[in-house]
């Protein structure tokens, strides 16, 4: 009970309820409920028996409140089984113990058993001063047990209540550190009292009671519960701890204090074990950000976890689950929309997470995306462009190989830079910029998703800075032009960035307009068109080899991460149809030029006429997800 708390009251919780530990007591346990199943009497035999052997047991250890007439009918029912050996081997607390327990097992009969509850009604209400003064820890832990089993059915009438509230109390007094038994059993009540919707209206006063012994607790909790039922109150009383805030910047700096000091353990004891006690407390912080009340507190919050902010500070920090504090960082840009100074002033130190996690961003991308997307008035700076454009390259420019679809991570944000800061991006920083994708480009070995990622950084580029654009790459411009024609682009994002890129590039200058751009444009719509096709069918799974069936799971897995990693992109222009922007940058030309419309319609083989044909008639009707479904103008008209 006292060297391992918490196994001590998982073990009561499974003798009452499922009996699958191997002891004696869950056979006893067993037993037990077999005679309340099948003799009859037995469950209100066993029931009023344990009352008054409880109320006994009392007198003998107290002043009792009752009246000499009360006490005298509780002796009088003792007497015929005083000799038993329950009387003459076993002390009153071991009594009382075992008598909690019988009517905690025998629950699951008594509670709509009004005379049994009313009974036990009445031992409540007479010994209130006994269960509050006394200091047994094991008559604390099994009536905390009991409490928490009955509590839906105890003092149901609204004249009780206050005696309810009067046993809540006493359990919220149980629950403390200095005693993690009696702590982490009368969670296990608590948890299910405060979070039960009828009672909610009634308990929620006593949140605040409660709340100071919890998060002191968590200093040494090993109590899956103690964590569960912290984060529940957070949810279920937020508006309370709003106007309590002293309580969350605690609960916080006590987490902090707890992950350094688990933190410590592993490093030191490499000791694995203690990583369940890390995810506990990231669960609760992590939990903060989610919930609307707390907003305003969120920058109170971040003060508070100054102390792990700094260990991203110490760059050879052991510091374990960076992901959860990247995570709750992500979390916290997103509902406050805004960059804080704390983030700011971490940023570089990102590096050495990217480092430690082989060069890989993980959780970085989400949270790069969040820190340009929400922070551009701080990007604005040209120190903080060097400093987010060198963690972009971190994973671009590196000896190791890795698959292409983590690599693309960083090509991606490169672009979102761009994107977001425009002409406000420094022109010695985009010239770097172009540098180091025409070397990664030079590279045999980027191929796929990472060519066809990298590539579009001219792309986004050519969108929304052009002029700039042209004047860094000067002569270069034309075979950087090259080779963003000849490239094969990742059907989905990487297509649409591609064609509504070169359709805003011919509309500035046309002379780029010719047969072999509307060739490539077709091929790109193609591949893009053939992509939103449904999958192919289970026969063709049928007709593959083991090989290919592994090779198209791998392209599978691959697709999905990459289309993943554009979900989580802040980009404008995921909204935009690339179908309707050629429609209507060719029917334009068509109107202001149609002569060099009809020229490359005649350069084009049959089969590519018709196809620009149909691509010219396409309209969007549906832009969901799952398809994209398209019409030609002419059915159209067609089915009216």
């Amino acid at each position: 009970m006292k060297e391992h708390p918490e196994e001590f009251v998982n073990i009561a919780i499974d003798v009452v309820d499922k009996q699958e530990s191997d002891l004696p007591k869950t056979a006893a346990t067993t037993l037990l409920e077999s005679l309340c199943d099948h003799i009859d009497g037995s469950t209100s035999y066993l029931a009023q028996m344990a009352i008054v052997v409880i109320s006994s047991s009392i007198l003998e250890l107290s002043q009792s409140q009752l009246t000499k007439q009360q006490q005298q009918v509780i002796l009088t029912d003792i007497q015929q089984i005083s000799d038993k050996k329950l009387f003459q081997e076993f002390t009153p607390v071991d009594r009382i113990e075992s008598s909690l327990m019988i009517l905690t097992i025998i629950s699951y009969l008594v509670q709509k058993r009004y005379d049994i509850i009313q009974l036990m009604e009445q031992l409540l209400s007479s010994n209130l001063v006994f269960f509050t003064n006394t200091t047994e820890q094991i008559i604390k832990v099994r009536f905390a047990l009991f409490f928490g089993y009955y509590c839906d059915n105890l003092f149901k009438v609204e004249s009780q209540f206050s005696l309810m509230l009067n046993y809540i109390q006493l359990l919220i007094s149980y629950a403390k550190p200095q005693e993690p038994v009696v702590l982490y059993q009368s969670i296990d009540a608590l948890k299910d009292i405060f979070e039960d919707d009828e009672l909610k209206h009634k308990t929620g006063t006593l949140v605040v009671n409660v709340f100071p012994s919890l998060i002191n607790g968590l200093i040494f909790s090993t109590y899956e519960r103690h964590f569960e039922m912290i984060g529940n109150l957070l949810k279920k009383f937020p508006s309370i701890f709003f106007a309590n805030e002293s309580y969350i910047i605690n609960l916080v700096q006590i987490l902090v204090q707890r992950i350094i000091q688990e933190e410590t353990l592993v490093k030191n004891n490499n000791d694995s074990n203690r990583y369940i006690h890390l995810n506990r407390c990231w669960n609760v912080i992590r939990q903060l950000p989610t919930i609307n009340e707390f907003s305003p507190l969120l920058l109170k919050i971040e003060q508070a976890m100054q102390p792990i902010y700094q260990l991203l500070v110490i760059q050879d920090s052991r510091m374990n689950l960076y992901e959860d504090l990247i995570l709750f960082i992500s979390s916290v840009i997103q509902k406050l929309q805004t960059v804080s100074q704390f983030q700011k002033e971490i940023l570089p130190y990102f590096s050495h997470v990217i480092t430690k996690q082989s060069g890989r961003f993980v959780y970085l991308y989400e949270t790069l995306n969040m820190y340009m997307y929400y922070g551009r008035s701080y990007f604005v700076q040209e120190q903080a462009q060097h400093i987010y454009f060198n963690l972009c390259f971190q994973t671009l420019m590196q000896e190791e190989t890795f698959e292409d679809v983590d690599l693309a991570e960083g090509a991606l944000l490169i672009q979102l830079g761009i994107q977001v800061l425009q002409n406000d991006l420094n022109q010695a920083i985009l010239a770097q910029v172009f540098q180091n994708v025409l070397q990664l480009m030079a590279k045999e070995s980027v191929t796929g998703i990472i060519r066809s990622r990298i590539t579009s950084i001219f792309l986004v580029a050519f969108y929304y800075i052009p002029q700039q654009s042209y004047q860094i790459l000067g002569d270069l411009f034309q075979n950087v032009y090259q080779k963003v024609l000849i490239t094969q682009y990742h059907p989905g994002y990487d297509i649409k960035l591609f064609i509504i890129t070169i359709c805003k590039l011919i509309q500035s200058t046309p002379q780029l307009l010719n047969t072999e751009l509307i060739q490539v444009i077709i091929r790109n719509l193609e591949n893009q068109e053939n992509d939103e096709k449904p999958d192919k069918t289970d026969f063709d799974d049928d007709m593959m080899d083991d090989d290919e069936e592994q090779e198209e799971i791998l392209e599978e897995e691959e697709r999905q991460q990459a289309k993943q990693q554009i979900e989580q992109l802040k980009s404008a222009l995921n909204n935009i149809d690339e179908f309707t922007v050629f429609r209507n940058t060719i029917l334009g030309f068509k109107t202001s030029q149609p002569m060099i419309i009809e020229i490359i319609k005649q350069n084009l083989d049959l089969p590519s006429q018709q196809k620009l044909n149909n691509y010219l008639k396409f309209m969007r009707i549906d832009n969901s997800e799952s398809a994209r479904k398209v019409m030609t103008t002419s059915r159209r008209r067609q089915n009216k």
